[in-house]
Order: structure tokens, then sequence, then C-alpha cells
């Protein structure tokens, strides 16, 4: 669209602005008038030195304009863009998908020319949602299936264990206490009472030692079998799969190894799946080299953008030098011309 162009009526613009002035950075913001008068607006700023371009624009309705602006402002703050106030350090194609993606969720609007493909991103994040639930779904099931079988396991081990019990001779000395004891209160012993009390006490504290070592005896085996047989996390599940993925690859590369090497005894001419992995490889090296070429570019950029950041700065000094020197000379001159007038 033209920055020239009025919103029809009862619509504004969403507009995103970059200045040469300040690289790397992108004002996003509203106006219900045209996008050249908002630039002048913003360009009359005596510590703006370069003007304002007009990258990208969004028609909205009026209603709903302050709305879609936060809407675009909050995502690209969650999303570590925020420079400050209505500034963001951000890519052009990077906040236009922000921005077509909030006019989406906030106005409904479907048509390509305003949110591009915002509706085809929605459904794939929600297809991805819908399988990253239905996935942690099947891996909790295989944990609690696997933690099932482990304490299973623990089980069975600790049957095999010789469990602790109180010793015999604790028990033969409990049976003979209370014979005599009964014994004693039968034929009318003075000395009963107080002999089936001490003796009471006595079996009571090393049925309570026993009874301490005994469950210490317990801990000690439940700790051993929870060693031996662990139970398992999420991230045990997910290690799992992948190492049975990298053995099943390995198996389909000894699988090929093979049938390459039988291949080339028989001198047979090498079998289009080796031609295919080959191609991918290649295609694999085009693609790093890019990358590379990318990360390059991108260095290179940055330190443009570094330059002309310093050269504003430099600017900005020179001109306050120079708006303080004047007004030196001025008051200087002042002084000058009321000293004359004195002596005259």
């Amino acid at each position: 669209m033209s920055v020239d162009q009025e919103p029809a009526t009862g619509k504004g613009f969403i507009y995103v602005l970059s200045n040469e002035s300040m690289p790397g950075l992108l004002k996003v913001g509203l106006t219900e008038n045209s996008v050249r008068q908002r630039i002048r607006e913003l360009s009359s700023d005596t510590g703006v030195p370069t003007d304002f371009k007009l990258e990208k624009a969004f028609e909205i309705e009026v209603s709903v304009l302050r709305q879609v602006e936060q809407s675009i402002h909050r995502r690209l703050k969650n999303a570590g863009f925020h420079h400050r106030k209505e500034f963001f350090n951000i890519s052009l194609s990077v906040c236009t998908t922000f921005a077509e993606d909030a006019i989406f969720q906030v106005t409904g609007v479907k048509s390509p020319d305003i949110v591009g493909l915002a509706e085809k991103r929605r459904k794939e994040k929600e297809a991805k949602k819908k399988w990253e639930a239905e996935e942690l779904a099947r891996r909790e099931g295989l944990l609690r299936e696997a933690n099932r079988e482990m304490a299973q396991r623990r089980e069975e081990w600790l049957a095999t264990q010789e469990k602790p019990s109180y010793p015999s001779w604790l028990k033969q000395m409990s049976v003979f206490g209370g014979v005599t004891a009964l014994a004693l209160l039968v034929l009318g012993e003075k000395n009963a009472l107080s002999f089936v009390g001490v003796s009471g006490l006595l079996l009571g504290m090393l049925f309570l030692s026993e009874q301490r070592s005994i469950t210490e005896e317990e801990k000690r085996l439940s700790t051993e079998a929870a060693r031996q047989f662990p139970f398992k996390s999420l991230n045990d599940i997910e290690r799992r799969e992948y190492e049975e993925e990298k053995e099943q690859e390995s198996h389909s590369q000894n699988i090929n190894q093979e049938t390459n090497r039988v291949d080339t005894q028989k001198k047979v001419v090498r079998l289009p799946s080796d031609q295919e992995r080959e191609r991918q490889i290649q295609e694999r090296i085009n693609v790093w080299r890019a990358r590379e070429e990318q990360i390059k570019r991108e260095a290179e950029e940055k330190a443009r953008q570094e330059k002309l950041l310093r050269q504003a700065e430099v600017h900005r000094e020179v001109k306050t030098k120079k708006s303080v020197s004047a007004k030196v000379s001025k008051v200087g001159a002042r002084k000058s011309v009321k000293s004359r007038r004195g002596n005259k």
C-alpha cells in the first residue's frame, strides 16, 4: 500500500516502521490517519536525525485497532524482542509473522492479503500440540507399564531374602519368664508381683531393641531393592526409544554395507538406494555451506548496523556540540556589544 493512503471509513492502520539511524530496530504502532502523517509526527522529534520508512501496514477496523496493537506488543515482549517503548529488535519477516498471527486471533480475518499464512500456522500449531499430547500419553503409558514391572521385580527379589524376625532366645526367655511369674503367683510368693514387674520391663526393653533392629533391616532391604530395580522416568523412556532407533539405524546400515560388499564382489552396478543416499549426503553438505554463508552474512550485517549506529551517535554529538558552540558565540557577541555601548 502507499504511505500516503488514507484508511477507509471506520478503519485504521497497524504500521511497521524502520529508521536507518536505528539499525535493527522496528517500531510497531497504530494510526487512524495516513501513515505519512504519522511519520511526519515521529520525524519532527529533534532527537531523530533521519525520517522513518514504512515497511509494512495492515488496515484494521478501528474498534479492534488498539486491541490488535496490544496483542502484537505482548507477543513480541514475551518472545524477548522488546527494546523499549514501541521499538523492537527484530527482523521484518519475523515481525510480520507475529503481527499476522495477532490480527488473525483478535479479528478472525482469514484473508491472505491481511493475515498471510496465519490460519495455516495456527492449524499446524494445534496439530503439533495434539501430537505432543498424544505422544506424552503414550510415553506415560509405557512408563506406568515399566514401573509396574519394576515393582513386581522388587517384590520377587524381597521374597528371596531372609525376612528379619525376633531371635529364638528372646522368645524362649519370654516363655520362661511368663511361666515362672505364673508359678510364683500361684504359690503365693510375697515378691511375685515385683518379679513380674521387673521381668516384664526387661523383656519389653529387649523387644523394643529387637524391633528397632528389624525395622532398620527392612529399610535396608527396601533401599537395596530400589537400588537394584529403580523406577523409570519419562526421560528414561525417551532415552530408551532413542537408543532403539539408533540400534535399528545401525542395523540397517550394517545390512546396506553387507549388500554393497556382496554387490561389489559380484561386480554389480550400485543400487539406486546407494545413489539416493549419496545425493542426500550432498544435500546436507549444501545445507551446511548455505548455513555458514548465512551466518557470515548476518555477522557482516550486524557489523554494518553497529557502524551505522556509531555514526548516528557521532552525528548527534557533533550536532549537540555545534548547538552549544553557537549559543556560546551568541552570548559572547551580546556581551561584546554591551561592553562597547558602556564605553561610549
